[in-house]
């Protein structure tokens, strides 16, 4: 949590010279549990979560903070915890492609693929497993964002017609002109296009390993090549 203007209730910024502590005040259902200072470093307030094991909400309290009217502080913002479940294997998992996905490791595409391997519930663990990677890194908004763009890729049973499309493309079943139609179609609809991409990716590599067998990875690279240029196209 970053913290470089804190407004009123109402909206209004809090102007003046930054004092060199706020106050952090948390909360569980409605009685205060816990009041953090926190210090002002580099002009700005950083204060990090962790183990987050039950849901809060939290106040950032201005306390010496010149403001046009008078508050009990910004907020309440929730905070809300994540568990991992009993056995972890596929939350572990989550977490770790998570962290790759961060570091540029891995490709957005893999991992809707390696979703789409996965049953309902343990596919619930692994999104878990994902969140909780960014939770810890102080980046849940952007966390959330992504777990429901992950979510969407999966829905609606685009990834499935856009994997038979992909085999049927390497079967020349299909032109070339009608996949490039069809990307268009998906482009701009957030993860309903990240689900087309990534079926008609594994479609192609599957029947590419059919027909030819190979280096599984050369293929993918291959395949996400032939994917750009026809959108591009």
């Amino acid at each position: 949590m970053t913290v470089d203007r804190p407004r009123t209730p109402n909206g209004l910024a809090i102007v003046g010279s930054p004092p060199k502590t706020i106050g952090i005040n948390l909360n569980r259902a409605g009685k205060l549990i816990e009041t953090m200072n926190v210090n002002l470093k580099k002009g700005k307030y950083t204060y990090t979560f962790a183990n987050v094991e039950e849901d809060f909400e939290y106040i950032i309290e201005p306390r010496a903070f010149v403001v046009f009217e008078v508050g009990q502080g910004a907020g309440p913002y929730k905070m809300p915890s994540v568990q991992p479940p009993s056995d972890g294997v596929h939350f572990q998992e989550g977490h770790k492609r998570a962290q790759e996905y961060r570091n540029g490791h891995v490709r957005d595409y893999r991992i809707v693929i390696e979703l789409h391997q996965l049953s309902a519930p343990n596919r619930d663990e692994f999104l878990l497993g994902f969140l909780q990677a960014y939770v810890q890194a102080n980046d849940m908004e952007r966390g959330q964002k992504y777990v429901n763009t992950l979510k969407q890729s999966l829905a609606g049973g685009v990834y499935e017609q856009a994997f038979e499309l992909g085999s049927k493309h390497t079967n020349k079943q299909v032109t070339d002109a009608f996949i490039q139609t069809t990307i268009n179609r998906s482009l701009g609809l957030g993860g309903f296009e990240l689900g087309w991409k990534a079926g008609y990716i594994e479609g192609l590599v599957q029947q590419m390993l059919k027909k030819t067998g190979g280096d599984k990875e050369n293929l993918y690279q291959e395949a996400e090549i032939m994917y750009n240029s026809l959108k591009s196209a």
